[in-house]
């Protein structure tokens, strides 16, 4: 089994990487879909409501964009710290779950997304790391099709690993600046060289 990790930028297009490779067999762990099922579970939403109240809840569940303003529109680091201590053993330990899982089921290919892959050790995990890599400009045009200003995006790649720390631990890199067709050739030659 080889299992690959995707990293890149925020708003780089990884989900559309993903999801070429995907259709070409991959099995999905998804860290992100992970981290949301935690959210809706007791014990997390104690720790959150002790930490950050019920201003980040609406009505018994947490509201996602309320937590993310709590998170992120603080200049202290500690709060994305304080939301990562709470998830990610969790997280990572579903992940390993997963990962258990397709190798009794016998999947050839994994993909493992997760936002914060090097930054939680998740990498470890992964045979391969593609990184998607996108200019700023385009980047921002995604992001702001989600409705993120540039500052927005800007604050959020501020508490992740640098772009050029995260290209260096790439083992391959996919050049999503050019139209959608110049992403396939891009994922057949890597798949090849991940199976040989």
């Amino acid at each position: 089994m080889i299992v690959i990790g995707i990293i890149g930028g925020i708003a780089s297009g990884k989900s559309r990487v993903s999801a070429e490779i995907i259709r070409r067999g991959a099995r999905l762990i998804d860290a992100d879909r992970i981290g949301h099922d935690l959210l809706k579970t007791e014990p997390v939403k104690r720790a959150i409501r002790a930490h950050w109240g019920n201003e980040v809840f609406c009505g018994k569940e947490v509201d996602r964009s309320l937590l993310a303003r709590a998170v992120f529109d603080t200049p202290e680091s500690s709060e994305i710290e304080k939301l990562n201590g709470i998830l990610h053993p969790e997280i990572t330990a579903r992940v390993e779950e997963e990962l258990a899982a397709c190798r009794i089921r016998g999947d050839a290919l994994v993909l493992l997304d997760a936002p914060l892959l090097c930054e939680t050790g998740l990498d470890r995990l992964c045979d391969a790391i593609l990184f998607v890599d996108a200019d700023l400009r385009h980047r921002q045009e995604r992001a702001a099709a989600r409705g993120w200003s540039a500052d927005e995006l800007r604050r959020r790649e501020a508490r992740q690993i640098p772009l050029e720390e995260k290209r260096a631990r790439a083992d391959s890199i996919i050049d999503n600046n050019g139209p959608e067709e110049r992403i396939s050739p891009q994922i057949e030659s890597f798949l090849r060289r991940c199976n040989p």
